[in-house]
């Protein structure tokens, strides 16, 4: 059995800014000020333990400073790592019967969250490029588009809301993201061919 024992986090009065020195040298001195109280607490548990002190004896712990610290960036595993399906679709047709333009109709999304929390506040941003055209399209943008999307669940939303002309290819860019971190979480970017939507080239 492992317990892990840390002080309330009002009890910490940790120093913002500074120089990275200053901001490790603060955090050592909290924790030793709180040390004392966490020893008494993990005492109590051991008096607890159905075994005694001495099988402790022949653990090998290794000194906290030699252990291995690892570290991520926390929006870098949101924006490639989180674990996220995603799906884009779309509907498309030809604008007219004796021109090689299309015209985008809607898009479909399906997205589903296969990590183990759910997230909570989540923002839905999707952009289209068209071929025949320099710059993209805000198609969609909505910051309260779920406010909790759990751990298992599937999401499926068609969105329509303009239509876009293109001749050869069409891209869409999908993107869950937070609003209030301001962070992108698995962003998706897919471009539709003629032939992939099922229309000949001339």
């Amino acid at each position: 059995m492992t317990v892990l024992i840390k002080p309330r986090w009002e009890d910490y009065s940790v120093r913002k800014g500074g120089k990275i020195t200053e901001v490790i040298t603060n955090w050592e001195l909290e924790d030793d000020r709180v040390r004392e109280e966490v020893l008494e607490k993990a005492n109590e548990v051991l008096k607890a333990c159905p075994v005694e002190k001495e099988f402790f004896d022949n653990y090998d712990a290794k000194p906290y400073f030699e252990s291995d610290l690892r570290s991520y960036y926390w929006r870098l595993y949101y924006a490639n790592d989180f674990n996220l399906t995603r799906d884009i679709k779309i509907d498309a047709e030809k604008l007219y019967k004796d021109e090689d333009k299309y015209v985008l109709k809607n898009i479909n999304l399906s997205l589903t969250n296969n990590h183990f929390y759910s997230l909570y506040d989540v923002g839905l941003r999707v952009k289209v490029k068209a071929d025949n055209e320099k710059s993209e399209y805000d198609y969609y943008n909505n910051e309260d588009f779920k406010y909790e999307f759990k751990s298992g669940e599937k999401i499926t939303k068609t969105l329509s809301t303009k239509e876009i002309n293109f001749m050869r290819n069409i891209t869409v860019m999908a993107t869950l993201y937070l609003p209030d971190e301001d962070v992108d979480i698995r962003p998706l970017e897919v471009t539709f061919t003629k032939s992939d939507l099922g229309f000949e080239y001339n």
